[in-house]
């Protein structure tokens, strides 16, 4: 088990075949995966409460957490969850904070989910591959 969330993708997309990318999803599962998964594809979870693009964040040189314990905080990001609650720059700080706290990869990894472009950019971990690996996980 690896402490990010960007190598187990990494890893799944230079799987060869399409069983092998779902057992490498499969034996790294965590929260923070399935975080990532469901928010990237599941199209009922949208980051409307974030504006749109990359905001101005500096990469962790040496990063403070990992995504794997922070994966919780997303909630506070998506419609209809708690961080509609909070006022805009207080939820945009809370995200600029999480993404300078965590391995800059990770943080990538976090704009293409809350833009929903990571079928984009990790060759075969499609929604219908990860539907495959966690039945019930993605709704929409």
């Amino acid at each position: 088990m690896t402490d990010h969330v960007f190598e187990i993708l990494e890893e799944a997309a230079k799987a060869p075949s399409r069983v092998e990318k779902q057992q490498v999803l499969q034996d790294n599962n965590c929260l923070a995966l399935r975080d990532i998964i469901k928010g990237a594809y599941d199209d009922s979870i949208q980051f409307s409460l974030l504006p749109k693009g990359e905001p101005p964040f500096t990469p962790a040189e040496e990063p403070s957490a990992s995504l794997m314990d922070k994966s919780k905080t997303l909630r506070y990001f998506v419609k209809g969850g708690p961080g509609e609650k909070l006022p805009a720059a207080k939820r945009e700080a809370m995200f600029i904070e999480l993404l300078e706290s965590i391995h800059p990869d990770d943080a990538q990894l976090v704009l293409w989910m809350k833009d929903k472009k990571l079928a984009q950019k990790y060759k075969g971990i499609t929604k219908k591959l990860c539907q495959g690996v966690w039945d019930g996980l993605i709704r929409k």
